[in-house]
């Protein structure tokens, strides 16, 4: 089946929406580290709104999330391949390590990359860690998809969405800590992605919902969030985001670049 070509303002869409998720289900700390979705929903009224947010410095910035996913998708839009590609890719995730103030990266995202060697043979790989746990793999590899969508051949897709009745931000809360390890939804790997895709079936094309479902929760909120966001904003692009979630982001310009670029790499000039 023949693909179409996706619009390069999905690719710009998802990469400035990914930095929008983690913003929001960052909030400076602050609602990353709130166990409870009610009173997130709470603050969030006593903002305004979603509609009245606008992600800025000082209050909104990006988390240890999108400043990987960058270094992430900076390095795949050199063109670089094989083990070029992984020797940029590991200078750049050390390099990210020193714009960290604030972001909290993980534990594990710590380690790993103290053990990077580039510029050495096989200075990007590390020692196998049986004890790392995290999401850091899961919430900086969505560029990676849109480099490699089209050789994936997964445009196509069909069948309906199946999708439990509607529920609220606490019955969201005991779902997400069922599927958790540790008692923090959104922490690792395994869940992370399981919860932004929940939050994309349930949401459909409203990103108020998609934010209430994946950003405003009491877990890993801006590690969903930025999952969950990038692959909204694929499918829908901006339209209906409220222009104040994106348009003031922190690196947006570095956002926009490396989706062109990525566009450019996957499809050519169209």
């Amino acid at each position: 089946m023949e693909s179409k070509t996706p619009a390069r303002g999905l690719y710009v869409a998802a990469m400035l929406l990914s930095g929008a998720g983690d913003a929001l289900g960052y909030r400076n700390q602050l609602w990353e580290y709130c166990k409870s979705g009610p009173q997130i929903h709470a603050e969030l009224q006593d903002l305004g709104g979603l509609q009245n947010i606008r992600t800025s410095l000082p209050d909104w910035p990006v988390s240890d999330d999108t400043v990987l996913h960058l270094a992430t998708g900076e390095s795949l839009a050199t063109g670089k391949l094989g083990e070029e590609l992984y020797d940029d890719l590991a200078a750049r995730y050390v390099t990210a390590m020193s714009d960290m103030e604030g972001r909290k990266p993980g534990p594990t995202s710590i380690l790993g990359t103290s053990q990077l060697r580039p510029g050495e043979p096989g200075g990007y790989r590390i020692p196998f860690n049986p004890s790392a746990t995290g999401c850091g793999a899961a919430m900086r590899s969505m560029c990676i998809g849109l480099r490699y969508l089209s050789e994936r051949g997964l445009l196509q897709g069909s069948g309906p969405v199946l999708f439990p009745s509607s529920y609220g931000a606490a019955e969201r809360d005991a779902e997400y800590q069922r599927w958790s390890l540790d008692g923090w939804p959104g922490r690792s790997g395994h869940d992370a992605p399981m919860i932004a895709y929940d939050a994309l079936l349930g949401a459909r094309g409203s990103w108020e919902e998609l934010c209430s479902r994946s950003m405003f929760h009491g877990g890993d909120s801006d590690s969903t969030g930025v999952i969950a966001a990038c692959c909204w904003g694929a499918l829908y692009g901006l339209s209906g985001v409220p222009e104040g979630n994106y348009s003031h982001l922190e690196y947006r310009g570095r956002m926009e670049a490396v989706a062109e670029s990525l566009h450019k790499l996957a499809w050519g000039e169209h």
